[in-house]
């Protein structure tokens, strides 16, 4: 458990580093662990219960990041984003998904006819951003 919760924090960083050099300021939940009987425990402080960091940068919409690894499916995530009525003209919720070997890719969630649906729109290879113009297939809530 505690590879896990180290695993998410390093990922996390790695996330909220790239927004900076991009000119963001950020603000990341901060996730408490404590131990009781000898047996690991964590307590998320995630932003509306589903967001990781939070990034703000003038006159461009305010980002709010989920962040996980491939292993976590994606409509897991998508179930726990779309409890929220986002204001999708002002903000842009994403989910970044670390593949592997600084690898992340980039989906947004968007309302079509009422459902919330995520498409990949970038993919980061070591630091480097690529802006993807095909949408993959949609995952729909």
């Amino acid at each position: 458990m505690v590879k896990t919760v180290r695993k998410g924090y390093r990922l996390e960083r790695l996330a909220e580093t790239h927004l900076q050099a991009q000119g963001y300021q950020t603000h990341r939940a901060a996730k408490s662990g404590f131990t009781i009987h000898g047996k690991y425990y964590t307590r998320s402080h995630d932003l509306f219960g589903a967001i990781d960091i939070l990034a703000i940068k003038p006159t461009v919409r305010t980002r709010f990041v989920q962040v996980t690894t491939a292993t976590v499916s994606k409509s897991v995530k998508l179930k726990k984003l779309a409890e929220i009525k986002w204001n999708l003209g002002f903000s842009s919720i994403e989910l970044w998904r670390y593949m592997n070997r600084g690898k992340w890719e980039i989906y947004r969630l968007y309302n079509s006819e009422g459902k919330y649906e995520l498409c990949k729109c970038a993919i980061i290879e070591k630091g480097k951003e690529f802006i993807s113009v095909n949408h993959e297939k949609k995952i729909t809530v």
